[in-house]
């Protein structure tokens, strides 16, 4: 902890994480609020005044958990996530894709959060955009078509590319890092599509089981932890002697991830 208090964190997703390693620490949460843009989002570097869907679901998951954010920085931040959508969840683009783009595979109906406006659905802002609405109780009629996006864009044989699970014909690979922010945004679903997330936390855990990258090791730790799967104690195991022989090279962002990995904690509110 007296390491990742003295790192310097430059993007937001190191604060952010920072912040949600050490929630204790005032000043953290007050950094974040004070990069909030105008129109209430968040965006990656400080100077770059356009918010995107990953950054500011990471910031109001990281103020959750500090609780120390004003109530206005959050509304803000929901209003802007709300305003922010998929352009596919329009109706010329569901005509498009449905009749003349076919060369991805999925159903335009279901959409979740872009990286920016304007652009398409993605999986990593629309599963850190559902753990931010979990974080706060927020309820919205986006999360359930959110939800439902993901199931649909989900590989063939479990797990999650950045976007879709097949492009021009061929079955796209899934990605650990994506794999475990999908899998913590449907812990919910876990009864109604058991079998989709249990052949996804199995890819998870032979793809980490060799593994050496901090970062892809602390997400799968905090998604199978959420499952309670057994299998989360020996990702733990690996990722404590990876962080061992790194630590002195680690950056900011994986430090202070591999800090809430092996301290069990989740990106939820359930581990205040």
């Amino acid at each position: 902890a007296d390491i990742l208090r003295i790192r310097p964190a430059i993007t937001l997703e190191e604060l952010a994480f920072k912040t949600l390693a050490l929630p204790n620490e005032p000043y953290l949460s007050e950094a974040i609020i004070k990069r909030q843009l105008p129109d209430g989002g968040w965006s990656e570097h400080v100077g770059v005044p356009l918010p995107n869907a990953y950054s500011t679901g990471l910031a109001l998951l990281s103020l959750a958990r500090s609780r120390k954010a004003k109530p206005t920085s959050v509304e803000n931040g929901f209003q802007w996530l709300s305003k922010t959508v998929g352009v596919e969840s329009h109706w010329l683009w569901k005509w498009k894709f449905r009749f003349f783009d076919t060369k991805v595979r999925f159903d335009p109906s279901k959409s979740g959060w872009p990286w920016i406006a304007g652009t398409l659905s993605w999986v990593a802002p629309t599963a850190i955009s559902l753990l931010a609405h979990e974080a706060w109780g927020r309820t919205s009629p986006r999360t359930a078509n959110a939800r439902e996006m993901l199931l649909d864009r989900c590989c063939k044989g479990g797990g999650w590319n950045a976007g879709n699970a097949e492009a021009f014909g061929v079955a796209l690979t899934p990605h650990p890092d994506f794999t475990a922010m999908a899998v913590m945004a449907l812990h919910h679903e876990r009864l109604s599509h058991a079998a989709l997330l249990a052949s996804s936390l199995d890819y998870l855990w032979r793809c980490l089981s060799t593994a050496t990258s901090v970062y892809s090791l602390s997400l799968g730790v905090i998604a199978l932890r959420a499952y309670s799967d057994p299998r989360a104690d020996r990702l733990n195991q690996r990722l404590a002697g990876t962080v061992v022989k790194a630590l002195p090279n680690l950056a900011t962002r994986e430090l202070a991830l591999a800090m809430i990995a092996l301290g069990a904690n989740s990106f939820g509110a359930n581990n205040p």
